[in-house]
């Protein structure tokens, strides 16, 4: 899995500038959106993988309880990641973020995150 990692994450330092520049002031789920830094983090101790298939695999970071998913090479999305996590208000309610990093066409993007809702809902059920 880290091989893997480190491949995508090679891939994804090739990104033209401008793509990057694009999300470079957004965050997602407390991460400066920026695909390349993102999957570098991926490489934490803490990173856990989920489930995977030959489109997408879903990672957990144990030290924020975030959920990552990460669209493969062989995809048209690709690169695209989607991540989702528990936050606290100052009042102490929970609310869950979400935040999506896709630069492909509209349609391939909306498709992705209903790929990832879907996978989402199966392993919040325990089902994978």
């Amino acid at each position: 899995m880290r091989v893997l990692m480190a491949c995508v994450a090679a891939t994804l330092a090739v990104m033209s500038t401008s793509a990057r520049a694009e999300t470079a002031a957004a965050t997602m789920c407390g991460r400066p959106a920026d695909m390349v830094q993102i999957v570098i983090e991926q490489q934490k101790p803490s990173v856990v993988s989920l489930w995977r298939d030959q489109k997408l695999f879903v990672n957990r970071d144990n030290d924020d309880g975030s959920v990552w998913v990460f669209s493969l090479q062989n995809t048209t999305v690709h690169p695209a990641a989607i991540c989702r996590r528990t936050v606290k208000d100052a009042d102490g309610k929970e609310t869950i973020e979400n935040g999506q990093l896709c630069t492909a066409g509209e349609k391939a993007c909306t498709h992705f995150a209903a790929q990832v809702a879907e996978r989402l809902a199966k392993i919040d059920a325990g089902t994978r």
